[in-house]
């Protein structure tokens, strides 16, 4: 709190101290009392200081009105409204007769010629100063050389990129349509198969998982299969199908592929993929070849850790 009213008094003295009027009107007092400032700071003692200033300096009401604050606001008052006008005057006329000066100097030394070493030393500071602006010439015309260089480059490498990428987008767009005719392809496929997996349900005598009393030989899924001669992908669709609705791999995800007429089971088992030999397909007897692959399918899951390839 003391801190902000001290604050507070030394802004407003500072402000007041600063004032053209308040620093003129003390000016002005001052030298008008210079006597009084003077007895004041003598080795005299107080009441003879008092003593003089009452009998002498300020001895009457008329003495403190004009010496206290008649004169002193009249000096100020012709500091601030008479003191510029003069002065300005004078600091025209001063900077005139400055430049007059200079001009007579310049005329002076226009006409004074030159001593030889004076000629010389002008003459070096010029070639220096040449050779540096052709080495800055020289140098901005390599860095524009090196980016004209660049530019071309970009450009060069811009024109390779845009047919880049138009054959890209071309490649993109013709595996884009290669996808669709082999996704088209591939449903005609599906439907061919199940076309062709009624045909063998109805032709073979082959039904759902409800028709099967037990997986073995004796079953009308296997003895109702007659002789006949069929392909790799026909054996391989029938062995799938046993082995989903039979469930000998418990749902594993098994997959059956043919290698000339071996045909061979692979199958997921801790985290690795074993492959095992189911058979060899005898392209002349069907219900044989089914028949001999899938008792080895059985065969391979009740000894599956000892019967790997």
């Amino acid at each position: 709190m003391l801190d902000d009213i001290t604050t507070t008094i030394k802004a407003q003295l500072y402000e007041r101290v600063t004032s053209p009027l308040l620093g003129s009107f003390l000016i002005s007092w001052c030298l008008i009392n210079y006597k009084l400032i003077l007895i004041l700071f003598s080795s005299l003692t107080a009441p003879e200081k008092i003593t003089y200033i009452e009998f002498n300096l300020f001895s009457s009401v008329q003495d403190h009105m004009l010496k206290g604050v008649f004169f002193p606001l009249l000096a100020t008052l012709a500091i601030i409204l008479v003191y510029p006008y003069p002065a300005a005057k004078i600091y025209e006329i001063s900077r005139t007769n400055r430049k007059k000066l200079k001009e007579i100097q310049q005329k002076i030394d226009d006409e004074t010629p030159i001593t030889r070493d004076e000629a010389r030393k002008i003459r070096k500071a010029a070639v220096q100063i040449q050779i540096e602006f052709e080495e800055q010439t020289k140098r901005k015309d390599s860095e524009i050389e090196i980016l004209k260089l660049s530019v071309h480059q970009l450009t060069e490498e811009s024109n390779a990129i845009i047919p880049r990428e138009k054959d890209l987008a071309a490649k993109i767009q013709e595996l884009e349509t290669m996808t669709a005719l082999q996704r088209s392809e591939i449903t005609h496929l599906n439907n061919e198969n199940e076309k062709y997996k009624e045909y063998l349900d109805s032709s073979l005598g082959y039904y759902s998982q409800k028709n099967y009393s037990s997986p073995n030989k004796n079953t009308p899924h296997t003895s109702e299969i007659t002789n006949n001669s069929v392909s790799h992908e026909k054996l391989i669709t029938k062995i799938k199908e046993y082995l989903k609705d039979t469930r000998i791999f418990q749902h594993q995800d098994t997959k059956i592929k043919a290698i000339n007429n071996q045909i061979l089971l692979d199958y997921p088992y801790g985290g690795q993929i074993e492959a095992y030999k189911l058979g060899e397909m005898d392209p002349a007897d069907f219900a044989k070849s089914f028949v001999e692959i899938t008792d080895t399918a059985k065969s391979i899951w009740s000894k599956r850790p000892s019967y790997k390839l």
